[in-house]
């Protein structure tokens, strides 16, 4: 089954996103700071991370920047999710190693087919 760590401190998005994917068929592991997915992200040993950029703790940015720091994780595709409106955060996701940018709101179907191009090596243009 593939697994997805959630790094998300919103419950009502952290429950949306789980709805969707756990019927969908993957495997969800849900955290609520930065700090918390650096802890796990070697527990769980997910296929793919869904990361909030406005996180408690370490932010989004600085989450992703340690994971592609780090030669054991930065095989592990990550999405980067924000409710920012702006034209730089999808631009500065990808430069530093997102291979895709959500922006909240999203639709269920949007969800699914962003994390199926991830899993399948797909990267945002």
């Amino acid at each position: 089954m593939t697994k997805i760590l959630v790094a998300e401190d919103d419950a009502n998005i952290v429950e949306l996103i789980r709805e969707i994917l756990q019927e969908d068929g993957y495997h969800v592991t849900t955290v609520g700071s930065g700090t918390e997915a650096l802890a796990v992200v070697r527990t769980v040993d997910p296929d793919l991370v869904l990361l909030d950029f406005m996180l408690p703790g370490k932010d989004g940015y600085e989450v992703l920047l340690e994971l592609q720091q780090d030669e054991g994780l930065q095989r592990i595709p990550v999405i980067m999710i924000t409710s920012q409106d702006g034209i730089l955060y999808p631009q500065i996701s990808v430069a530093i190693g997102a291979v895709h940018h959500l922006q909240k709101p999203f639709r269920s179907g949007e969800l699914l087919e962003v994390v199926e191009r991830a899993l399948e090596g797909g990267r945002s243009q």
